[in-house]
């Protein structure tokens, strides 16, 4: 772990998301005829699996810890970063159009053509660590990159802070419950003429806790293609002190 210098912790200490119906078979007569059975059971809807799946080949970097509030609820998190992709790339026409969708006066695709801009998706996973409790949504869990330093659109479990005094992709971020959530990151000239999709480096990623709450089992890991993207290097540095658990750029840069 390398020493983490003065940037880095002012940053933690910051807190104050068609299919052709096939033709009917002739064959089967779908006259109704009423039924003297008793009803069937309804099918129970089955629970939804916010379980992460197998690492993903296009992952950057995994950040895990554990959280526990003051009430003794606890919450295991989960963020893997994706490897960015230029603007246009069908990969990312989602990302794109949430940037816009959050901030329709500051951003057009022709923008984001012009300027080469490149969008990351960072995938957020929350699992309940005791079965039954839930975590107090006034006791919100910071996720980063904030949307103070690089553009961002947050989707599912992750929302901004809500000022509406500011356009919601230039909030800082946060998540209070389970389930999944993802930020895109939309970084302005890192998809040109040599595609080096490296700019993601650049910034800081983690959690960062609010008072009352700890963080712990903090743990990071830098995949062979994050390194290969800019990922790991002497740039880096890393926070787990129980209030952080945040690696990435010692002095992240400012996108806009």
């Amino acid at each position: 772990m390398l020493p983490v210098t003065v940037a880095l912790v002012a940053l933690t200490g910051v807190l104050s998301g068609c299919t052709v119906a096939a033709a009917p078979d002739q064959s089967v007569d779908e006259t109704y005829t009423p039924s003297t059975d008793a009803p069937a059971a309804a099918a129970a809807t089955p629970e939804p699996d916010d379980t992460p799946g197998p690492m993903e080949p296009d992952t950057l970097l995994v950040i895990r810890a554990k959280a526990q509030s003051g009430s003794g609820a606890t919450l295991n998190l989960e963020v893997r970063v994706k490897s960015a992709k230029a603007w246009d790339d069908i990969a990312t026409q989602t990302r794109a159009q949430a940037v816009i969708a959050d901030c329709p006066n500051l951003f057009t695709t022709t923008q984001f053509a012009n300027e080469s801009w490149s969008f990351t998706r960072v995938n957020l996973f929350v699992l309940p660590g005791i079965a039954g409790t839930p975590w107090p949504v006034d006791q919100p869990i910071q996720l980063l990159p904030s949307g103070k330093t690089v553009t961002t659109a947050a989707r599912g479990t992750v929302s901004a802070a809500d000022a509406r005094a500011v356009p919601l992709c230039r909030q800082e971020t946060f998540f209070s419950t389970f389930g999944r959530g993802s930020l895109a990151l939309a970084i302005p000239g890192d998809a040109g003429a040599n595609e080096n999709f490296t700019r993601w480096a650049d910034h800081a990623y983690g959690f960062i806790a609010p008072t009352g709450v700890t963080l712990s089992e903090c743990s990071f890991e830098v995949t062979p293609l994050g390194t290969q993207f800019g990922g790991g290097t002497a740039s880096w540095g890393s926070v787990d002190d129980g209030h952080s658990c945040v690696t990435g750029s010692l002095v992240e840069a400012q996108e806009y």
